[in-house]
C-alpha cells in the first residue's frame, strides 16, 4: 500500500515538472520572439539603420550617390506604382524587372526616412483597377496605363512619369518566331531602376522653376483653348514638369517677364510686327532660349524668317509626305494621311540629349503637315544639329495655286529624307542681363525649331509628351541625369536550343544522379553489414 502511494506521488511530481518545463519553454520562446522583433525594429529605425546585404553584386545596397539624393529631399515625394502585365514577348523578363523595382522602391523608401512615400496600386489582373487606383490616376492626369505599367513620382503639382520598358529597364525581344530562325527568348538587357528613380527624385527635389513665355496673337495655338487645336495640354505638362508658364501678347505691348528663360512660338499663321520681332531677337541674342514650331506664314517678320539668323532655314514650299499602308497590304498615295509622319529611332539623331532617351525607350514622334528644314549659316562659334528626319520614301509635296495638295509624288517634287527638327547652340550675341545669368553656366543662346505646326496641339501632346519635355529641358539646361555604375546579377539560364546543353541535361538526369544514388545505397549497405 505504501509502495502504491509512493508511485502515485512520483507520477504527480512528474506531471508538475513537465508543466513547469512547458511554461519555461513557452516563456523562453516568447522572449526570443520579442527580442527578435525589438532588434528588427531598432535596426530599421532612422537612428541605427543597420543592414547586411548578402546578395550577388550587392543588388540590395543603394549607391552612395543615390543616398545623397535621398538625403536632399526636403518635402515629401509621393511614388504611385501602376504595374500591369507586360506585353509579349516580355512577360517573364518584364515581371522580373517589376519585382526588382518593387524591392528597390521599398529600400529607397526606408532609406529616405519616410520622405519617399510609396504606394503600390491594384490595377487588377484583368485590367480592372481599384477605385483608389482610378481616383489617384485622375489626380495625376494619366490618360492610360500602358503595358508593363508606370511609376509616377510627384511633389505638389510637379510629376515625373517613368515607364517600365525603356525607363526602368531595357529589354531585348530576342526571336519569338521560330519561322525567322532559332527561338531566342526575350532577355533583360539592363535594369536602370536606381539610376532612373534617383534622376527623377533629384529633378523633383531641385527648386528650379524656369519661366516660359508663350507668345500669342499670331493666330497660332492658343494656350487657353482645351479643344484639339489649343495648347492648354502643353501648358499643363510644362507646369507639371516644374516650369512656370505665362502667356504674352507682344502685339498688345506686353513685355516679357524679367526672369523669362524660354520664349515659345507655336504655329504662327501671321508675321510679327517689327517691334515684336525686335523684342524676340534681342531676347534670344542675349542668351535667351526659343522654341519654335513653324507655321504656314513666310516672309518678313515671320518665325521662319527670324530663325535664319541662327543657322536654320525653312524650305518655303512643300509639305513632307510619305506613302501609307493600304488595306491590300501595299503602299498608297493620294490621301491626306500621307502628311502624317511617324518617326522612330532610325529618324532620330544619335548621341543627342533630346532623342537618346527616346531611342533607348523605343518611342516615336508624330508630326503632321511638316515643313522641311535645312541647315543654314549660324553665327561664329554656333552649331546647328539635326534632331528628327522623315522616314524612307518621303517626298516634298508641293502646293497647287489654291494651296491644296494632291498627296501624290509627281515629277519635279524632291524625294529623300527631310529634316523636320533642328536645334542650334551658339555663344550669346549680346550682353546677358544679370537676372538671366545662372551660376556656373556659360551664357549661351539655344534655339529649337520643329517644322510641324501642330506638334504641341492638345491632340498631339499625349503622343509627343516625352519629346516636348526633353526639348524644353534642353533649352532650359535642366540636366538632372545621374549616371550610376551598373550592378547586374549574373543570369544563369539553360539554352534548350543548344544540342550540347540538352546532352548535358540528359547525362546528368539519366546517368549521373541515379549512379550517385546507387553508390550511396551501396555505402550504407556495406556499413550496416560491417
Amino acid at each position: 500500500m505504501a509502495l502504491k502511494e509512493s508511485n502515485m506521488a512520483d507520477a504527480s511530481m512528474s506531471r508538475g515538472q513537465r508543466l513547469l518545463i512547458g511554461v519555461r519553454v513557452s516563456l523562453a520562446v516568447m522572449l526570443a520572439i520579442a527580442a527578435a522583433l525589438l532588434a528588427t525594429r531598432i535596426l530599421e529605425s532612422r537612428l541605427v539603420r543597420a543592414r547586411w546585404d548578402l546578395s550577388t553584386d550587392a543588388l540590395n545596397t543603394l549607391d552612395p550617390l543615390t543616398k545623397n539624393v535621398l538625403g536632399r529631399i526636403e518635402e515629401d515625394i509621393t511614388v504611385d506604382v501602376y504595374f500591369t502585365p507586360p506585353e509579349p514577348p516580355f512577360q517573364v523578363v518584364g515581371a522580373e524587372a517589376q519585382d526588382r523595382a518593387r524591392r528597390l522602391l521599398r529600400l529607397m523608401g526606408d532609406e529616405s526616412g519616410g520622405r519617399l512615400r510609396v504606394e503600390f496600386h491594384d490595377v487588377g489582373e484583368r485590367g480592372k483597377p481599384s477605385a483608389r487606383a482610378e481616383a489617384r490616376r485622375g489626380e495625376l492626369g494619366l490618360a492610360a496605363i500602358e503595358a508593363g505599367g508606370l511609376v509616377v513620382l510627384s511633389r505638389e503639382r510637379r510629376k515625373e512619369v517613368l515607364r517600365l520598358r525603356g525607363g526602368l529597364a531595357d529589354f531585348d525581344a530576342g526571336n519569338p518566331d521560330p519561322r525567322l530562325g532559332p527561338y531566342v527568348p526575350a532577355r533583360l538587357v539592363a535594369f536602370r531602376g536606381e539610376e532612373t528613380l534617383a534622376t527623377a527624385i533629384l529633378a523633383l527635389a531641385t527648386d528650379d522653376t524656369p519661366t516660359v513665355a508663350l507668345l500669342v496673337g499670331q493666330a497660332g495655338l492658343d494656350p487657353r483653348r482645351t479643344d484639339d487645336f489649343g495648347a492648354a495640354q502643353l501648358v499643363r505638362e510644362l507646369e507639371a514638369d516644374g516650369f512656370r508658364v505665362v502667356s504674352i501678347d507682344l502685339e498688345k505691348g506686353q513685355s516679357l517677364p524679367a526672369d523669362t528663360r524660354i520664349v515659345v512660338t507655336l504655329s504662327d499663321a501671321q508675321p510679327f510686327s517689327a517691334s515684336a520681332a525686335e523684342v524676340i531677337t534681342k531676347f534670344v541674342d542675349a542668351g535667351g532660349r526659343w522654341f519654335v514650331s513653324v507655321g504656314a506664314a513666310s516672309g518678313a517678320g515671320t518665325a521662319a524668317e527670324l530663325v535664319r539668323r541662327y543657322g536654320i532655314e525653312v524650305v518655303p514650299r512643300g509639305i513632307v509626305a510619305r506613302p501609307v499602308p493600304s488595306l491590300g497590304g501595299g503602299m498608297m498615295q493620294g490621301t491626306p494621311a500621307c502628311a502624317d509622319l511617324s518617326i522612330g529611332s532610325d529618324g532620330m539623331a544619335a548621341q543627342n540629349p533630346v532623342t537618346t532617351p527616346l531611342r533607348t525607350a523605343g518611342r516615336r514622334v508624330y508630326v503632321r503637315s511638316a515643313r522641311a528644314l535645312k541647315r543654314g549659316t549660324p553665327p561664329a562659334g554656333g552649331a546647328v544639329m539635326e534632331v528628327l528626319r522623315s522616314p524612307d520614301g518621303s517626298w516634298l509635296d508641293l502646293e497647287a495655286a489654291d494651296r491644296s495638295h494632291d498627296w501624290t509624288r509627281t515629277a519635279g517634287e524632291e524625294e529623300g529624307r527631310f529634316v523636320v527638327a533642328f536645334q542650334a547652340a551658339l555663344p550669346a550675341l549680346a550682353a546677358v542681363p544679370a537676372e538671366r545669368r545662372r551660376e556656373g553656366e556659360r551664357p549661351e543662346t539655344r534655339v529649337f525649331v520643329v517644322g510641324a505646326p501642330e506638334i504641341a496641339a492638345n491632340w498631339m501632346v499625349p503622343q509627343n509628351r516625352d519629346f516636348l519635355l526633353l526639348a524644353f529641358n534642353w533649352l532650359a539646361a535642366r540636366d538632372h541625369r545621374i549616371a550610376l555604375a551598373r550592378r547586374e546579377a549574373p543570369t544563369r539560364r539553360l539554352d534548350l536550343s543548344d544540342p550540347e546543353a540538352l546532352a548535358g541535361i540528359y547525362l546528368l538526369g539519366a546517368w549521373l544522379v541515379p549512379l550517385l544514388c546507387l553508390a550511396a545505397g551501396l555505402v550504407v549497405w556495406w556499413r550496416r553489414r560491417a
